[in-house]
């Protein structure tokens, strides 16, 4: 024993010594980690620090470069506008040596009268455009006259030429078939409601009816019965006034058949009368004679009323368990009807929105095939509209007798005018630049009108001269 726990002992000691080993090595293996965690961060501080710095040492490099390519920039802006006003300069220099020298005859006489050339030219293009505009305005004026039959009188001011179409009527809306159920709340009520209404009306009209069935059955059978042991009453008064003593106790028409089945002889009969003497009953003994007409009077009229009795307990049971199962029946009709009735709701609405969402889409279909037309028709209008437009702008320069361009302007003049104009304006823009040679020249001819302007705007302008 001493041996075992000795070694139970040792054996404690070296898990103890164990577990301290681990437990040193672990704390030295956190310290190492930390320590090459803490080495890590501060190396990942030194490169983030020295990443920023070479960042902003490339920012300062790069503000350094871009100053220096905006000061070459300016640099070479002014040298390029010193330059330019240098050769401005030169420009004018070297006019002015030619305009003194070989160009004097072209600056002092050419020239003078090159600008009157396009002077009067300006002011005779002027002149032809208020000719021009005048006409014009004749030509409105007379527009009644010249205008074709289909084009409306006002077309020049309004700028419909022609009759629009008339605008058809928009389609009447179909009306929308009503919406019985509504959505929601309320329609869920309508949906639900039906159903519990008519569970509430079975569950308190089947106790009523039962009650009500069960008391005509009983009125009927008791009715019967009661006649029929009225006619017994008479024939045997006696055995009628002491039926409860002298028959058995019995409780349902199965109790009275058995009776029944058991028979009647002389000593049932004097059992009933032993059975009624005992239950204190006073019985005359002559209305229950011991003869044989005396026992067969007394078996058939006990026979009478057990079989009276055993038809009142049945016809009762039946007519119960036949109002029992109407209601039952009843009930079961009304949970089918409640069953069934909110799906058949939910159905009818469901039909009811697809009928108004078809009509709604005829509409729909209705109003857009409506916008359709007159789009269509507005378009034929537009285009039938611009053609006569276009004819009667046509039409109009006919009448005018000039094209209206953009050579409206010089139309007056004749082609060599024209060319003339042109030449003297491009030498006198270019003069600087480019000096003219003076053998070059062209001569400074007349203004010529054009002759194939109309004679009415032709001798118009004639007399503006």
């Amino acid at each position: 024993m001493s041996r075992r726990y000795s070694d139970m002992t040792s054996s404690v000691n070296q898990l103890r010594d164990t577990a301290q080993k681990q437990l040193r090595a672990t704390r030295v293996g956190n310290a190492i980690a930390a320590s090459a965690a803490a080495l890590n961060h501060r190396d990942q501080q030194t490169t983030h620090r020295l990443l920023e710095e070479s960042i902003e040492a490339q920012r300062e490099q790069t503000r350094q470069i871009v100053g220096e390519l905006r000061t070459i920039d300016k640099s070479i802006n002014a040298f390029a506008q010193k330059t330019e006003e240098q050769l401005e300069d030169l420009k004018h220099i070297n006019f002015a040596q030619w305009r003194d020298g070989v160009g004097r005859d072209y600056y002092y006489n050419y020239r003078p009268q090159a600008k009157k050339y396009l002077e009067n030219f300006e002011n005779l293009s002027n002149a032809w455009l208020r000719v021009v505009s005048a006409r014009m305005v004749d030509v409105v004026q007379e527009f009644p006259q010249w205008k074709e039959q289909h084009w409306r009188s006002d077309a020049l001011h309004t700028g419909v030429f022609i009759d629009p179409p008339k605008l058809e009527a928009p389609p009447v809306d179909k009306e929308l078939p009503p919406q019985k159920v509504p959505d929601g709340v309320a329609g869920f009520a309508m949906i639900i409601g039906p159903s519990v209404v008519i569970m509430i009306l079975a569950a308190i009209l089947v106790p009523i009816i039962g009650g009500i069935g069960g008391a005509l059955t009983q009125g009927s059978v008791s009715s019967d019965v009661q006649s029929k042991f009225d006619s017994l009453a008479e024939e045997y008064p006696e055995f009628v006034e002491n039926q409860e003593d002298l028959i058995p106790e019995f409780y349902d028409a199965s109790e009275a058949q058995m009776l029944l089945n058991e028979g009647c002889t002389a000593e049932t009969m004097q059992e009933d009368l032993d059975r009624a003497s005992s239950k204190g009953a006073e019985l005359d003994p002559a209305a229950f004679p011991q003869d044989p007409a005396g026992v067969e009077r007394y078996c058939s009229t006990r026979t009478d009323v057990l079989e009276a009795a055993r038809d009142m307990e049945s016809q009762a049971s039946q007519g119960v368990n036949k109002f029992a199962s109407i209601s039952v029946a009843v009930l079961g009709l009304a949970f089918v009807i409640a069953c069934i009735l909110p799906f058949l709701i939910a159905y009818l609405r469901r039909t009811m929105r697809q009928k108004r969402r078809e009509v709604e889409q005829q509409n729909q279909a209705a109003i857009e095939a409506w916008r359709q037309r007159a789009e269509q028709s507005k378009v034929e209008f537009q285009q039938r509209n611009e053609q006569a437009r276009e004819e009667a702008f046509e039409k109009f320069q006919q009448v005018l007798g000039v094209r209206l361009n953009k050579n409206l302007g010089t139309l007056w003049a004749d082609t060599s005018t024209r060319n003339m104009a042109q030449t003297l304006s491009s030498i006198i823009e270019n003069e600087l630049r480019r000096p003219p040679v003076v053998e070059e020249l062209p001569e400074v001819g007349k203004l010529r009108i054009n002759p194939q302007i109309p004679t009415v705007l032709g001798k118009a302008l004639v007399s503006t001269k």
